[in-house]
């Protein structure tokens, strides 16, 4: 992965909003390269000599990679397939006995 820009806007006397843009070169299954950009955006408190991210805002990474090939679909019923094998989604087990 590669920072290709960094943006930094002002939000107050102590706080700046920084933007991060990013590109990521993969490897598809079958083979063949992809390159992704992406960016994040991150809150951060600047008011000592170290700032501190309070927060960020962040696109479904996820779902740019499925778009791409880069992980499995997902199919009905919870299912995804990997390759040529489909595997069901493992149901959440029921209530968890509290220890107090």
């Amino acid at each position: 992965m590669t920072a290709r820009r960094v943006e930094t806007t002002p939000i107050d006397a102590v706080h700046v909003m920084t933007r991060v843009f990013s590109c990521a070169d993969f490897l598809k299954p079958d083979g063949s390269d992809v390159r992704l950009d992406s960016d994040i955006t991150c809150f951060l408190d600047d008011s000592t000599t170290n700032p501190k991210i309070f927060g960020f805002l962040a696109g479904d990474e996820i779902a740019l990679d499925r778009q791409h090939g880069l992980v499995p679909e997902r199919r009905r019923g919870g299912e995804t397939q990997v390759g040529s094998k489909t595997r069901p989604r493992r149901e959440p087990e029921g209530e968890r006995q509290r220890l107090h």
